[in-house]
């Protein structure tokens, strides 16, 4: 065919009645295709769909993963610095209660050396010293209470010792004072 007669062709399509008769049909085949066109996207849109939802599936899953790992280590750090903290409340309280302890065990340990070397009267002032200033601050401890229980009977034991002590000192001077009276009068 010529170029001349499909132009021919083309200008009696457009000329008459058969215009009108070539829309429709042209229309009518256009619905067609885009029926098709969208038959085959609603085909592929439920897979695409789909498809979309499990990525987004997978990524909620993995991400849900990853903050549960996450959030047990979170716990566990929390669960450790909590221990930390209780350990160290109690180390804070357990290094108050022991400088208000020491004290009354440095004094009673005064108390029991000035008693070993015969410092009767120093060890009365340290006992009324643990007696009446470092008990009461150091508190409700068995230790603490003994010590209280056993302050008469130091203070007796201190007494009688420096008593005996002392008979012992005046008998040793008069049995002895013939010999120091005649050693004086020589000298």
């Amino acid at each position: 065919m010529s170029c001349d007669h499909f132009t021919t062709q083309q200008e009696s399509v457009y000329d008459g009645r058969e215009h009108g008769l070539f829309m429709e049909k042209l229309d009518v085949r256009i619905r067609n295709h885009d029926r098709e066109i969208e038959k085959m996207c609603n085909h592929h849109f439920q897979g695409f769909v789909d498809s979309i939802t499990e990525l987004l599936k997978s990524q909620v899953t993995e991400t849900n993963r990853r903050l549960q790992d996450d959030g047990k280590q979170l716990m566990g750090s929390m669960e450790e610095l909590q221990l930390c903290r209780v350990q160290q409340r109690n180390i804070a309280t357990t290094i108050d209660k022991l400088a208000h302890c020491l004290p009354v065990l440095e004094m009673y340990t005064r108390l029991q050396e000035q008693m070993r070397a015969k410092r009767y009267y120093p060890a009365l002032r340290t006992l009324e010293q643990l007696e009446h200033t470092c008990l009461p601050r150091a508190g409700q401890y068995r230790f603490c209470s003994i010590m209280a229980e056993n302050i008469p009977k130091l203070r007796t034991q201190i007494r009688d010792t420096a008593m005996t002590q002392l008979r012992d000192f005046l008998e040793s001077i008069r049995k002895h004072s013939d010999k120091i009276g005649e050693t004086a009068i020589k000298q």
